[in-house]
């Protein structure tokens, strides 16, 4: 059952109490998960499923400035465009 990645916080659990949580979302749901986080509060558990990978996608604006109003096409049509960020004064 190592297909499942599992993130245990605050505390620590023994592998056999790993596992139980392992078989009860398959038992549970009927398909193992992606990830498991597992929260330790206490005497208690708090437990998240994850069935899909969802990988941080960075999507830039990719569009030119007809999506500002015209108050704000000008002012950004004076400024110079520099991809580093300005030195401090």
């Amino acid at each position: 059952m190592d297909a499942c990645i599992v993130d245990v916080t605050g505390g620590e659990l023994p592998a056999e109490e790993i596992e139980a949580y392992k078989r009860r979302a398959l038992d549970l749901y009927g398909r193992m998960p992606y990830r498991i986080e597992i929260r330790v509060v206490g005497d208690e558990v708090e437990l998240k499923h994850h069935f899909t990978y969802r990988p941080v996608v960075y999507r830039g604006i990719r569009s030119t400035l007809e999506v500002f109003d015209d108050d704000l096409r000008e002012p950004a049509a004076d400024r110079p465009f520099s991809p580093l960020p300005r030195p401090a004064p």
